[in-house]
């Protein structure tokens, strides 16, 4: 996100294999954030009308995406609480720990 005054807020670090942009192929809103690829990137689309149908044709597609979007939730949470209420050496911390965690799982 980046405000006028040109003060920019990372919200996630997409990886291969990530989502972007799928709270707008939920609610049909405009995506609530930009992206910006650091390196070339393959993308596929999925349009609001193609997902509809997969969702009639799979009906438990709806109650997964939820949980889905329950644990992305609370990621986002943490990573805001650690940029609001945390001084500049825990939020370093932390930011070592899940990019250790990303890199070689949750048993570290």
């Amino acid at each position: 996100l980046v405000t006028q005054a040109g003060r920019e807020l990372t919200l996630r670090l997409a990886e291969a294999g990530e989502t972007l942009g799928e709270i707008a192929l939920l609610d049909g809103e405009p995506r609530s954030a930009d992206a910006t690829a650091l390196t070339a990137v393959t993308g596929h689309v999925l349009a609001r009308r193609d997902f509809d149908l997969l969702a009639r044709r799979w009906p438990d597609l709806v109650p997964g995406l939820a949980l889905w979007f329950a644990r992305r939730l609370r990621e986002t949470t943490e990573q805001l609480e650690s940029i609001a209420l945390y001084p500049l050496e825990a939020r370093t911390a932390r930011f070592l720990l899940v990019t250790l965690r990303q890199l070689h799982g949750e048993d570290l």
